[in-house]
């Protein structure tokens, strides 16, 4: 192992051709502007390589070059623009990428190209400036389990574009500029267990059926939506699995009894909602009530706050 983070460093020589037994080089938070190609043409036995948080605005598929073993590699932090075509073609054995806080405004379609024995299992592209995403972007993913699209600007849900990651089992996609879940929306991510839509500001509306191609969702997370006022009736159908449902700080006034199998979830979280407290929240009133009684609620939940009607305001919805 050589760790040599948090300096001042804005280059790489040669020298780092005699660190041949090395297993995992960190040189996050640097100065690093550029890589030499092949500079890590004697690390054969690389398993994790970490540039995070440093100045790069550029790597070509030569920089890689020799990183054969290579599992893990932390992009994360620079000021990378472009993904270019077969990038990743020099690490076959790549795990882990996390790509997430840089400038790259589209994915090129050839950029996982050349990768036929990928075994790539997490994807992080957080907040990379993301404005578009081409139908061929994720060609050669096929095997992915992990994404995290969440903090780009993407008008809408890329469907079409997600729709051939058929392993996948968890996805975070808020923080994006997207008004409509549509119907459909993640169609075939059949092996979708986690899905986290939090804190996209032009999110208004949840359609029926949004979930609907995804039997297997295990929880569910939109939260943090400010222009979030309510969800269709049926957003949530076809779901026999859902445990674990968040819909904390939204603008959501009423939830319905018919939107989840609310007995049957492990946890649910509805805080920080303008609630307004009438009939249409006593089936819920009386759920936390007996949930109270059995000594099983969660504690958040018994802290569910009334906005509305004014002479509820403040009170605790489970003591009306």
């Amino acid at each position: 192992r050589l760790v040599i983070k948090f300096n001042r460093i804005k280059s790489i020589d040669s020298s780092i051709q005699f660190y041949t037994e090395l297993t995992m080089l960190d040189l996050s938070y640097n100065h690093l502007l550029s890589i030499p190609e092949r500079i890590f043409m004697y690390q054969k036995k690389l398993l994790q390589l970490h540039l995070n948080n440093n100045k790069l605005g550029a790597v070509t598929n030569r920089t890689f070059g020799g990183l054969d073993e290579l599992r893990v590699l932390n992009l994360r932090g620079n000021f990378i623009d472009e993904i270019g075509s077969e990038l990743f073609k020099a690490l076959p054995k790549l795990e882990e990428l996390n790509l997430g806080q840089n400038r790259i405004a589209t994915l090129h379609a050839s950029a996982f190209d050349g990768l036929a024995n990928l075994r790539l299992r997490r994807l992080d592209i957080h907040g990379s400036m993301l404005v578009n995403i081409t139908s061929d972007t994720f060609r050669g993913l096929e095997n992915i389990r992990s994404l995290d699209l969440s903090d780009n600007h993407l008008l809408k849900v890329p469907t079409v574009q997600l729709s051939g990651l058929k392993r996948l089992e968890e996805l975070t996609i808020g923080q994006n500029d997207f008004e409509t879940i549509p119907e459909g929306a993640f169609f075939g991510l059949s092996n979708l267990k986690s899905i986290d839509i939090s804190g996209a500001l032009n999110l208004r509306q949840v359609q029926s059926g949004a979930f609907s191609a995804n039997p297997n969702l295990e929880s569910i997370t939109i939260a943090s939506n400010k222009e979030l006022l309510e969800l269709d009736e049926g957003a949530f159908a076809g779901l026999p699995h859902i445990r674990k449902v968040s819909l904390r700080d939204n603008k959501i006034a009423t939830f319905h009894e018919e939107l989840l199998p609310w007995k049957h979830l492990a946890e649910f979280d509805l805080t920080e909602n303008p609630l307004v407290c009438d009939c249409n929240v006593l089936w819920l009133r009386n759920l936390l009530q007996r949930q109270r009684a059995a000594s099983e609620g969660q504690d958040d939940l018994a802290q569910l706050v009334c906005s509305g009607p004014d002479r509820l305001h403040g009170e605790l919805l489970r003591d009306l």
